[in-house]
């Protein structure tokens, strides 16, 4: 941060008076760094990690833009209809983009859920698959887990001053669950990732990082969020078996918010042994 606000084009941006008023608060960061660094925000759930108002503005953005955009000079009839119309569209687009992927397989993954996961949902399985290598983990007592990465980032090059704000290093404590309406199993992480992606986060990886623990039980299509299997954007909301399915999935999903990522007992036997 100090190398950055030393900039000649920060100075001439910001000016002396900003500048110091930065290097103030991160003193003041460094002071209360051990209670900074322990906080927790509260997370939404399947949220994505956004930090706008993002599904707002990309609508608003499609009513106003683009050849079918609305504007202040039409009329009411007029606008209800073109917004409608543009609406649907989009809807129809979404649906022939979703069946299309139905016989899409994901090549460049070699799990072997590729061919029931849109794309998306596969390639950010196997990211934070891979950077399970970089966790640490280590058993505190019967059922609980803790796991922490303190990998050393370079000095940003960049000149935007958000790649050079302060990481903090947390330690994710991991803990098992159990549902008291049916029993079943969960792990779940401090991180809260689970939650807010629908994606087990690298921590989760690194504890299934097991000998005796194959391919397919350590990664199945209960524990990844409905919304990232390809029958979820094609057929639900259908009258059909299939589309009362997907809606009783996704129903099973919101019930156990924040409880974690769902596992077999088996799994945690296994887990518990090993470790």
């Amino acid at each position: 941060m100090k190398v950055f606000l030393n900039l000649n084009t920060t100075k001439k941006v910001l000016g002396q008076t900003c500048i110091a008023a930065i290097h103030s608060l991160q003193e003041t960061l460094c002071i209360h760094e051990d209670k900074l660094a322990g906080y927790q925000t509260h997370d939404l759930h399947n949220c994505m990690d956004a930090e706008t108002t993002s599904p707002v503005e990309s609508n608003n953005s499609s009513i106003k833009g683009g050849s079918k955009k609305t504007h202040v000079n039409m009329n009411l009839d007029r606008t209800a209809s073109q917004i409608i119309t543009h609406t649907d569209n989009r809807l129809s687009d979404r649906t022939f983009a979703a069946n299309r992927q139905l016989n899409y397989h994901y090549l460049a993954s070699a799990a072997h859920t590729a061919s029931l996961l849109i794309k998306k949902g596969q390639a950010l399985i196997d990211r934070f698959h891979d950077e399970s290598s970089d966790f640490h983990l280590a058993q505190v007592k019967t059922g609980e887990w803790w796991a922490w990465s303190y990998k050393l980032y370079e000095p940003s090059k960049k000149k935007d001053i958000k790649h050079h704000m302060t990481r903090y290093c947390r330690v994710h404590k991991m803990t098992i669950k159990t549902d008291v309406l049916d029993g079943k199993k969960f792990i779940h992480c401090s991180c809260c990732f689970r939650n807010r992606i629908g994606i087990p986060f690298s921590c989760f990886w690194k504890l299934l990082d097991v000998e005796t623990i194959d391919q397919y039980e350590k990664l199945n299509m209960s524990m990844i969020d409905v919304r990232y299997w390809k029958l979820y954007d094609a057929f639900y909301g259908d009258d059909t078996e299939l589309g009362k399915s997907l809606y009783m999935a996704q129903q099973q999903c919101v019930k156990s918010e924040k409880m974690g990522t769902l596992v077999s007992p088996e799994l945690i036997e296994k887990v518990s042994s090993c470790i």
